[in-house]
This record gives C-alpha cells, sequence and structure tokens, in this order.
C-alpha cells in the first residue's frame, strides 16, 4: 500500500486525497412540479415503476430516469413520470408534475427540488449534463 493511501486510510484525509472528487452540480431552473401526497398514488391501481441511485428511492407512474452524481447533489432526469414519489433517508417527498411533462429532479442537503424541465429530451439532457449519448453504459434509459 501506497504511503498516500495509507495517510488517507489513517487520517482521513480529503476527498481529493482519496479518490476522484464529483463534479459540482450544473444550475438547475424552472418552474417547480406541483406537489402531491401519497393518497394519489393510492387510486393508480397499478404497480409504480421503482429506481433506486445512491441513496434515493424513486417511484413513478410511467417513463424513464437517468441520474448523475455530483459533488453534495444528486440529479436525475424523468421523462413523463406522471406522478413522482421520492424517498430518502427514510423520508418522503411527493410530486404530480403533470402527464407528459419533463422533470429535472435535484437532491441537495437533504431534500428534493422536482422542476419542470419541456426544454431537452433525455439524450440531449444527458449529453449536455452526463457527456454521454443514448446506448453508452451510464445511460439506463432513452427513448
Amino acid at each position: 500500500m501506497s504511503v498516500g493511501r495509507l495517510s488517507c486510510l489513517l487520517v482521513m484525509a480529503s476527498a481529493a486525497a482519496c479518490g476522484p472528487q464529483l463534479p459540482p452540480p450544473p444550475r438547475i431552473e424552472g418552474p417547480a412540479c406541483a406537489g402531491a401526497d401519497a393518497a394519489a398514488f393510492a387510486g393508480l391501481g397499478r404497480p409504480l415503476k421503482t429506481a433506486q441511485f445512491n441513496d434515493v428511492t424513486f417511484r413513478r407512474r410511467s417513463g424513464h430516469v437517468s441520474c448523475k452524481a455530483y459533488d453534495r447533489a444528486t440529479i436525475c432526469h424523468l421523462s413523463s413520470p406522471g406522478l413522482l414519489h421520492v424517498n430518502r433517508g427514510g423520508q418522503d417527498w411527493w410530486f404530480n408534475p403533470g402527464s407528459g411533462e419533463r422533470v429535472v429532479l435535484v437532491v441537495a442537503e437533504g431534500r428534493p427540488r422536482c422542476v419542470i424541465d419541456g426544454s431537452q429530451s433525455v439524450e440531449d439532457w444527458a449529453k449536455a449534463h452526463m457527456g454521454a449519448t443514448c446506448g453508452a453504459a451510464r445511460i439506463k434509459h432513452c427513448p
């Protein structure tokens, strides 16, 4: 084991010394998604799609999701989720962005923020924010 790696383990040095740093999150702006509650999900009558990224679990009525980790944030793009349930650390949040809307979900400082993002397709968003194209291993679903 190298001296640098050993000191990282023993002294718990900064992330820069112990491994690669994550990039800062891009600025995400747009109108907020409407709120919802658990009762909105109860009447759906079919199982919800579920995805997990790091410590965040997403349940949605439909659509696809692709996520990326940033320094102190997780950002996910969802294509037409309909209703959206987010669970992180045992806490639940519900959103109703509306049918057919693409949204960006920013999870930072312990709370999710849902933003309507009708400006880009899933593939365009992935290219801009993940540096990848559809078919790449880092993108789970593409249109």
